[in-house]
């Protein structure tokens, strides 16, 4: 991202350290002067499906690397999807898996593993032939390095044992048990060509995260990269021997600003043809100002989630009564999330209740409701703990005034008014909010402090965007084995642990759908991380495109490939 700032999605026996997250909320960079002039001089983005149609889009987080090994923005995760070829995708409303790469593809009878049939016309830019080897050779990359180089990518091969590729156009990808969402993961990983990256996987794979990115750079999906400065430009071509169906866009930039005010100046301004992912709480009332200029906006509802993150490490050493349940709930019952929704949303989202988004569909259960925003109860629970208030009207807990230190993402949009709407109904509870503004790295430094041990921290404020529409990509965030990771509460459920494992396991959607449903009422009640807001997916575009496909991740995503191939600039 980046929505985000940085991103980890954790597996059993793949934990990935603090520094491998993949999608957080928001960082802006500088604009790059210039690069709308140097997009428009690569095509002519007024030739109406033309060959020679540039497509111009504008982020406000910057491209940190092009190298899935190490990338941390989901602006670099979108255009690293765009530049490598994958055996399936997610396409429409209900991300749908459909063959990319591959043909088609057999599930065994007991699940334990796929075998793919793949195109035969696929080439790499270097003209080499795509072939099953190259996927055979990244899966086996991916699952040897799964603790070290690969860790950023190790969610994605989860339960895989190896890959093998009898011949040219068939591929085997073996499980040691059944996978619900097999599928759905290996439409996130990147097939790289074998004959480039052998080298850099080679002994302990070190090599895999130090390879450069160039106009040189050999590529096999929809694109290649014609200019590539880090944190700068990204210029993307029409690849000419892509195997799939043609777009008519000829040319990709992306241009990155510095905060959301200049992107839709320029999008006014016509500098930029659409921008990827908007945050309401930036735009606000403006989306009616952009209408009146003949600029499109869409919504639909998102994946992004803001959140309240409590330490429910048993061996923490300050503000022990945040261990209580019931300290957690009445916390909860002093937010009013509706004001959230109202006042940094401008109503583009909903109040948020079970950490599975509504976006997520069916595995949503809308049972789980969030706890009504009611100050006489919350300081009927508070008393009745007998947590009394001094003098100053805070309370106090044993020898601690119930005063925290709340560590708030510095890239979370519109975070600042959210912290301001918590500290307005804590205050009616005696409970005072002291915030400490953080860059991503300071976050996750100080969500761990000291040493990865949390043991310092108390309260912290960050939202987060799944890497895949499937209930597992948010679930594994919470298992034991994601403390050090995602797991940004030190949350730890035996019971909680084993339903994920069960789960991932299940291959009767009905049943698997049950043990879901189960962990998110679980992990409701634990009150460890409360839920705040679900934020619409937002975007604007200029008049002249056309083919927009929205979606919950935005129309500019890692998931499909239609989002460009339906694309049209008048």
């Amino acid at each position: 991202m980046s929505n985000n700032d940085d991103v980890s999605t954790e597996v059993p026996g793949a934990v990935l350290s603090r520094r491998s997250m993949l999608f957080r909320l928001g960082v802006g960079g500088a604009v790059v002067a210039g690069l709308p002039t140097l997009l428009a001089a690569c095509g002519d983005s007024g030739s109406s499906g033309s060959s020679s149609s540039t497509l111009r889009i504008g982020l406000t987080s910057e491209m940190d690397s092009l190298n899935p090994f190490v990338q941390q923005s989901a602006a670099a995760v979108i255009a690293t999807h765009m530049l490598y070829p994958t055996l399936l995708r997610l396409e429409g409303d209900d991300f749908t898996v459909e063959p990319d790469l591959a043909d088609d593809y057999e599930v065994s009878a007991d699940g334990t593993s796929i075998t793919f049939r793949l195109k035969t016309k696929a080439a790499w830019s270097d003209g080499k032939p795509v072939t099953a080897r190259d996927a055979a050779f990244t899966i086996n990359t991916l699952v040897q390095h799964s603790g070290s180089a690969a860790a950023l990518l190790a969610q994605y091969v989860v339960g895989i044992t190896g890959a093998e590729a009898p011949d040219d156009r068939t591929l085997v990808v073996r499980y040691s048990e059944p996978i619900a969402n097999a599928l759905g993961l290996l439409t996130r990983v990147v097939i790289l060509p074998e004959h480039v990256w052998t080298e850099p996987a080679s002994g302990d794979g070190a090599g895999l995260k130090t390879v450069a990115y160039d106009e040189g750079t050999v590529c096999g999906g929809q694109f290649v990269l014609t200019k590539y400065t880090p944190k700068e430009i990204v210029l993307l071509k029409a690849h000419a021997d892509w195997y799939g169906e043609k777009q008519s866009i000829s040319t990709l930039g992306f241009v990155t600003y510095g905060a959301p005010d200049a992107m839709i100046k320029a999008l006014e301004a016509s500098e930029i043809d659409a921008v990827a992912l908007l945050s309401p709480s930036t735009v606000g009332g403006s989306l009616e100002r952009l209408a009146d200029r003949g600029l499109r906006t869409q919504q639909a509802p998102g994946f992004v989630m803001n959140n309240l993150y409590f330490n429910v490490n048993p061996k923490k050493t300050q503000h022990r009564e945040l261990l209580d349940p019931q300290v957690r709930r009445a916390l909860s019952m002093g937010i009013d999330r509706a004001r959230i929704v109202e006042v940094v949303l401008f109503g583009m989202g909903e109040v948020a209740g079970s950490l599975v988004y509504p976006a997520m569909g069916a595995w949503h259960d809308d049972s789980v409701v969030p706890d009504a925003f009611d100050i006489a109860a919350a300081n009927e629970i508070l008393d009745g703990l007998g947590l009394a208030r001094g003098s100053d009207g805070v309370r106090t807990a044993g020898a601690e005034k119930m005063s925290y230190k709340v560590n708030l993402a510095s890239g979370l949009a519109g975070g600042d008014r959210i912290l301001q709407i918590i500290s307005d109904g804590w205050k009616q509870l005696g409970v005072e909010v002291k915030p400490n503004t953080l860059d991503a790295a300071a976050m996750i430094d100080a969500i761990s402090a000291p040493d990865g041990k949390y043991l310092t921290n108390d309260i912290a404020v960050w939202g987060f965007l799944p890497a895949s529409p499937d209930p597992s990509a948010v679930l594994d965030h919470f298992i034991t084995d994601s403390i050090g990771g995602f797991n940004n509460c030190h949350y730890s459920d035996p019971d909680f642990d084993r339903a994920y494992v069960e789960q991932n396991a299940t291959l009767d959607v009905d049943e698997r759908r049950s043990l879901v449903y189960d962990m998110q009422n679980r992990f409701f009640e634990a009150r460890a991380m409360l839920a705040l807001v679900y934020v619409n997916a937002l975007a604007a575009s200029g008049p002249k495109l056309t083919g927009y496909q929205m979606s919950g991740f935005g129309p500019f995503n890692a998931v499909s490939r239609d989002q460009v191939t339906q694309l049209r600039l008048a």
